[in-house]
């Protein structure tokens, strides 16, 4: 997501060379929205195929772009499943990698085997954090049955699949922003949304991610939505230096000057969470999702932090693509962050109904 785009589907900024820009970017979106309902009548009318696997399939998704905590929730659902003694294994695209229609294994559970620019930023995060494996491939069947015939999974946990449907699930996980749950209400480009309201009747469960008060999804959406729901809260885990992996602890946030860096959908979080961790967060280099960092970039971000006497903190998913490019001249910080979902025994429940 781009800084013009964002400046496009803000109706606060009043640029008058944005308005024949989002005039274009309606026409468009007009076109995307019917093409995305044919395609999903299509679907339910059982015109494109399903293919289902041999074991099942958990999906998590959203209908908006960008900033959901959906990431953050495939870990959670993961180590919860893990921690049951079933076995998952992660299947994703792998946005912005080099071949994203090649079928990769990213990591095995006990180490991550490719780089991040084979993996994509998102998988090589969950590699890198979980102790389940991970694959990419853009044929999410395919990849799924790389992933059945080398690991043998007692589930697959389907990495922004609900807009996949081509590829059948037990369990339909969709995550909305708890205080926007349809964005700005607009299709893209001209806004966020992926799919319209009524895809939400599609969901075994919804998940309401972020802080604060939850909208009232009935009046937001104009739906009754039967599907039960539970709250998401991204909540600091860990820390550790870039440069060694070495584990530091959460306090030593306080009262530390920052230079917050991450390339995220909505990077505004991330530096509040850093300050709930009491830093002081002096300057902020934000860049659009997904963005892969140049040498010069990086050479800048070292330099400022350097001449203001600033740690530098970024966050897992930007880690990713740090590695191999970044100066090891300034102290570097990676926060990591987990799903906390309420409530959690029910959760639980739900995910096991699937296997059982």
């Amino acid at each position: 997501m781009t800084d013009l785009w964002r400046r496009l589907i803000d109706e606060a900024d009043r640029t008058w060379w944005l308005w024949p820009l989002r005039w274009l970017a309606s026409l468009t979106a007009g076109f995307f929205a019917w093409a995305v309902g044919v395609r999903n009548v299509m679907f339910d009318l059982e015109v494109k195929k399903v293919r289902r696997l041999d074991v099942p399939v958990i999906s998590v998704g959203n209908i908006v772009v960008g900033g959901t905590g959906k990431t953050p929730l495939v870990m959670t659902v993961c180590r919860l499943l893990l921690a049951e003694g079933i076995r998952p294994v992660v299947v994703s695209r792998g946005y912005m990698r080099t071949d994203e229609q090649k079928v990769v294994v990213v990591g095995d559970g006990r180490e991550v085997l490719v780089p991040p620019t084979e993996a994509g930023d998102e998988p090589w995060m969950m590699a890198r954090g979980l102790a389940a494996p991970v694959i990419v491939g853009a044929d999410r069947y395919r990849a799924s049955l790389t992933a059945i015939g080398r690991f043998e999974p007692q589930v697959i946990v389907l990495d922004d699949g609900f807009q996949h449907r081509q590829l059948a699930r037990d369990l339909d996980l969709v995550v909305l922003d708890a205080a926007a749950p349809l964005g700005v209400g607009r299709f893209l480009p001209r806004g966020d949304l992926r799919e319209p309201a009524m895809a939400l009747r599609r969901a075994s469960a919804l998940v309401l991610s972020g802080p604060g008060p939850a909208a009232d999804l009935a009046k937001v959406t104009g739906l009754e939505l039967p599907a039960p729901r539970f709250r998401s809260r991204i909540m600091p885990s860990g820390l550790y230096r870039f440069e060694d992996n070495a584990s530091l602890p959460l306090d030593l946030f306080h009262g530390q000057r920052v230079l917050a860096l991450a390339a995220l959908g909505r990077p505004e979080r991330f530096a509040d969470t850093l300050q709930s961790l009491g830093a002081d967060v002096f300057e902020r280099r934000f860049f659009p999702d997904h963005h892969f960092f140049s040498a010069a970039e990086l050479n800048e971000v070292a330099a400022a932090a350097a001449g203001a006497g600033l740690i530098v903190v970024t966050t897992t998913k930007d880690a990713a693509r740090l590695v191999g490019v970044y100066p090891p001249a300034v102290e570097t910080w990676v926060l990591e962050v987990e799903a906390a979902v309420e409530p959690r025994d029910e959760f639980v429940r739900l995910l096991k109904g699937v296997i059982d």
